[in-house]
């Protein structure tokens, strides 16, 4: 399941702006419904929000359950 040629990368919100959450966890919901692992990339995140925890933890959650892999850089 999910091997790493299904792995897309996706780039974090620098601050964790709740706009910017929404369209992530979208993006992640439609990832997870497709079996497609994900890379989330953190390099640009100067302060994450309490929500922009939350989000990864919980597609953490969500990826593992599946058996999807699901990394941050």
């Amino acid at each position: 399941m999910g091997g790493d040629s299904a792995i897309d990368r996706l780039e974090l919100p620098a601050t964790g702006e709740l706009a910017a959450l929404g369209n992530l966890k979208t993006v992640l919901l439609d990832r997870l419904a497709a079996g497609q692992a994900v890379h989330l990339d953190a390099r640009h995140v100067h302060e994450p929000s309490t929500a922009l925890v939350q989000l990864v933890e919980s597609a953490a959650a969500a990826f593992a359950a599946r058996e999807l892999a699901f990394g941050l850089v």
